[in-house]
Formats: C-alpha cells, sequence, structure tokens
C-alpha cells in the first residue's frame, strides 16, 4: 500500500546502513527508513538532510518489520 503522510520528525536514528526518523502527525508516530544501498547493491553515502523538529513529507509503501509498520 503507498501512503503519502505529512509530519514532524520527532527521532532520529542513524547507522551506517541507513537512517531512520520517526515521524509525528499529531495522530501517532511512524518510522520512515532511508536505506544506502542502491538499487545494484552497492553502498552509498547517506546524507543527512532532515533535522529533529523540521516538517517533512513522506512518499512510499507501508512494510512491517519485527512487528513494527513503517515506510
Amino acid at each position: 500500500m503507498s501512503v503519502s503522510l505529512a509530519g514532524t520528525i520527532v527521532a532520529k536514528k542513524i547507522d551506517f546502513r541507513w537512517i531512520k526518523y520517526t515521524i509525528g502527525d499529531g495522530t501517532g508516530l511512524i518510522d520512515c527508513t532511508q536505506f544506502s544501498y542502491e538499487s545494484n547493491g552497492a553502498l552509498k553515502n547517506l546524507v543527512e538532510v532532515y533535522d529533529l523538529g523540521q516538517g517533512i513529507t513522506v512518499w512510499g509503501q507501508i512494510k512491517s518489520f519485527q512487528g513494527n509498520r513503517e515506510v
């Protein structure tokens, strides 16, 4: 299922393979993960462009990972 959501970044966790942002929209929270892999499986450099408290709009697929929903 594809979704579009707008909210505020309330938490951020950084790993060399991904950056996970927690987005709050006033009704709840959801994690959004930016991966560092290219479509061919190669690692790419991630750039932190979003800060805590910043408004953001996210488009993507809702998936389940370790029992939690994320985009």
